[in-house]
């Protein structure tokens, strides 16, 4: 994020006046940082978020009803709810 990288070159501008100047709010701030600090934090979510998307590649009609019956098929552990926070 553009903020983050600001903010750790130089100490000289605020998250609070970065976000100001580039229209983001800061929560939206907020959550964008918690996101990008959990995103590639834990191996297996990561590997089950490549399945997916390599589902998706491959039959790229399938909603997440047929993507989450076809992580089941591949050994996958995964229900329609963690879609929704992807």
């Amino acid at each position: 994020m553009k903020i983050q990288n600001i903010h750790k070159e130089t100490d000289q501008i605020s998250i609070n006046r970065g976000c100001s100047a580039l229209g983001i709010s800061g929560s939206g701030y907020n959550k964008c940082s918690r996101q990008n600090h959990t995103q590639y934090s834990d191996p297996e979510e990561m590997k089950l978020k490549n399945e997916i998307q390599a589902i998706a590649i491959d039959f790229p009609r399938y909603g997440y009803r047929r993507i989450t019956i076809e992580l089941h098929r591949r050994g996958f552990e995964a229900n329609h709810k963690w879609f929704m926070n992807l």
